[in-house]
């Protein structure tokens, strides 16, 4: 999916090194936070511990594809740790911007 989107929206061939795919992926994963936080308040009694609770998972796993590219050969011009790291790092900034940011989304319930 991720490819038909790419290609739909840029030209070339799609590499996750790229700025345009770190902004498109952070996006999309954004958006997935924003669309985890409303369905928690709508369905969990204390939505923000739970949210709490499932942020640092969502982090973590977010790492796994940073992780594998410096891993393999496929960018191995590029997939450097100077390359890499920062992405990771950027991670961290986006999952802590959006924990805080997403406190007050939604309607609020009464305790």
């Amino acid at each position: 999916m991720f490819n038909l989107l790419y290609c739909g929206a840029f030209s070339g061939a799609p590499s996750p090194l790229h700025t345009s795919s770190v902004v498109l992926l952070t996006i999309v994963g954004v958006v997935g936070a924003a669309a985890a936080c409303l369905t928690l308040n709508a369905l969990v009694a204390s939505p923000l511990r739970t949210f709490r609770r499932i942020v640092p998972f969502a982090l973590a796993l977010s790492f796994i594809p940073d992780a594998a590219i410096w891993a393999s050969n496929a960018y191995d011009h590029t997939a450097r740790a100077s390359t890499v790291v920062p992405l990771l790092i950027m991670h961290v900034a986006v999952a802590s911007i959006c924990l805080f940011s997403f406190l007050n989304l939604g309607p609020q319930r009464q305790a």
